[in-house]
């Protein structure tokens, strides 16, 4: 009797664990009548850029397109796309450049499912200590800047930035750092400057009195596409109505940041970890409503500009071979637009 009720409690637990009701949700969740599959893994960085996201899962968008959201957190873009492609996220945040030059040197496809965040003044600086005798950009030339992702926008934006002082990529190094990390690694006087984004960056100059020493993301490279949600194409096309269901539910979360700073402050502090001071101090992105292929374009001219991916053949130009229409998934349906802009 007791070995009998020890196999059906085995058995319930087994059930229980398949329906994802144990933490174990299995990506290949029984479709519902709305999506091809029901459970979704998410990754995303621990930056303002995901707040919309957040927003969306706390206040049920997902739920409503008959999705479940197993959400992640990944130190940085490159990892976003290592789990990408080794099949272990469905959706990722990162970097365009981490998803722009797989695809132009055709190591994987890609579809940039949605545009994350765009860089606003002040969203992102180059910082150094307080103590540092470095006060010019000119004085990087020989110095450590630690940036987010290798070949990644804050890396590209700062060659760019050196590159009109007359400074080329091999007279600095770019050391790869999370970003939530940099602060104790500047610090610690292991890099001599860093690349930082929110809410890292006002809780840094907070506590450690960090002094700017170039804006990465002005003059030619500002309003800057600055990151995606990006999935493998083989998954979007094989998903196309749980990949319309995503958009949709980030859709309305990117709406509600848009409409009131409050709620993305509450967010922050929620999801990020940040204090109240600082979620009402740092600066936010620009959260495009639209995921359009001009601005992401501009990210894929400068990485040709720069030898990252393959210019346009017979062109004296610097543009890029890779046409950014390719990389986006069909436009939303009216339907589904008025839905989303109903509710």
């Amino acid at each position: 009797m007791r070995r009998s009720l020890a196999l059906l409690f085995v058995a319930a637990l087994t059930l229980l664990s398949g329906c994802g009701l144990l933490g174990g949700a299995s990506p290949d969740a029984a479709p519902n009548d709305k999506v091809e599959r029901s459970i979704i893994r998410v990754g995303q960085l621990k930056l303002t850029d995901a707040l919309p996201l957040n927003i969306a899962i706390d206040k049920g968008y997902f739920k409503a397109e008959g999705l479940d959201v197993v959400l992640s957190v990944v130190g940085r873009g490159s990892e976003s796309f290592d789990k990408l492609q080794a099949g272990d996220l469905d959706f990722g945040l990162m970097s365009y450049p981490n998803a722009l030059i797989p695809q132009a040197k055709h190591v994987a496809e890609l579809t940039v499912v949605a545009d994350a965040a765009e860089t606003t003044e002040g969203y992102v600086l180059c910082v150094v200590r307080k103590d540092s005798p470095i006060r010019d950009p000119r004085q990087l030339v020989g110095k450590k800047i630690a940036i987010s992702s290798p070949k990644g926008i804050s890396e590209l934006a700062m060659t760019d930035q050196l590159a009109g002082l007359g400074i080329t990529a091999d007279q600095v190094k770019f050391p790869s750092i999370p970003i939530t990390d940099m602060p104790g690694v500047l610090a610690s006087g292991a890099v001599d400057a860093a690349v930082i984004s929110e809410p890292v960056l006002t809780q840094a100059v907070k506590r450690d009195g960090l002094s700017t020493v170039l804006a990465p993301f002005s003059g030619p490279t500002a309003n800057f596409p600055w990151s995606g949600w990006v999935a493998m194409k083989k998954f979007t096309d094989a998903n196309p109505k749980t990949t319309d269901a995503f958009r949709r539910a980030l859709l309305r979360g990117v709406a509600d940041a848009n409409s009131d700073r409050g709620l993305v402050e509450k967010a922050a502090v929620k999801n990020l970890g940040v204090d109240d001071q600082t979620a009402a101090l740092m600066i936010l992105p620009v959260y495009p409503r639209n995921t359009a292929p001009d601005p992401l374009q501009r990210v894929a001219d400068l990485l040709a500009k720069y030898g990252q991916i393959p210019r346009r053949a017979n062109s004296t130009s610097l543009a890029a071979e890779l046409d950014m229409h390719a990389m986006l998934p069909p436009p939303l349906t009216p339907t589904s637009w008025a839905t989303t802009n109903s509710r």
